[in-house]
């Protein structure tokens, strides 16, 4: 975290392929938003510790896809 920034959040984005209505992000397996695939973003508060990150996406057939990753706020 850094004190000097005016909000401690940080902003989440994902970059979707074609074909993808729709984009969710979730946090520690709590959803945290979901967006329109043409607007992919949103902000989080930061809350310090280890986290997981999972970005699932939505094709226009219904077929879910999902991204994981690992990160720590210090």
């Amino acid at each position: 975290r850094a004190p000097e920034l005016p909000t401690q959040q940080l902003v989440l984005r994902a970059g979707v392929a074609s074909g993808i209505t729709r984009v969710t992000f979730a946090i520690d397996g709590a959803v945290v938003g979901e967006t329109a695939a043409s607007d992919a973003w949103l902000t989080w508060d930061l809350a310090p510790g280890t986290h997981v990150l999972k970005v699932s996406a939505v094709l226009s057939d219904g077929t879910v896809t999902a991204t994981t990753a690992f990160f720590e706020v210090k």
